[in-house]
């Protein structure tokens, strides 16, 4: 789990939430949308956001089997572990896995990229 000390920097620190989260190219608009959020919010509800995405199992994912999924991951992610992204790309291998140039927040960073990849994952399914 992530540290409240760190998640209470990051929510004060550009440089930190460019490094961590949007990549240092990121519009200053965006970024300051994310500090303004992030300041509001108790640093104990961040933490207890981010504990229960770390207790996630890959069996928490199986319901999903049944179902098409679309997974867009960053190729430089400093939040998430590349070995548990290996690890969903392995499980949903039959369905739609598209790695997008960009930081942890894609969609806040790359939002044409994952939208012409979500497009084309609605074409194959539909």
């Amino acid at each position: 789990s992530v540290p409240g000390w760190l998640v209470s920097r990051v929510g004060r620190s550009r440089f930190l939430a460019k490094l961590f989260c949007f990549g240092f190219d990121c519009s200053p608009e965006i970024l300051d949308l994310f500090l303004d959020v992030l300041g509001r919010l108790p640093v104990r509800t961040v933490e207890e956001r981010l504990e229960v995405i770390a207790r996630l199992s890959s069996s928490a994912i199986e319901p999903l089997m049944n179902v098409p999924v679309a997974y867009l991951y960053p190729s430089v992610d400093k939040l998430v572990a590349e070995s548990a992204c290996d690890e969903i790309k392995n499980r949903l291998e039959p369905s739609f896995v598209r790695m997008i140039d960009g930081p942890h927040f894609l969609l806040q960073v790359k939002p044409v990229e994952c939208w012409e990849a979500i497009h084309a994952f609605g074409a194959s399914v539909f």
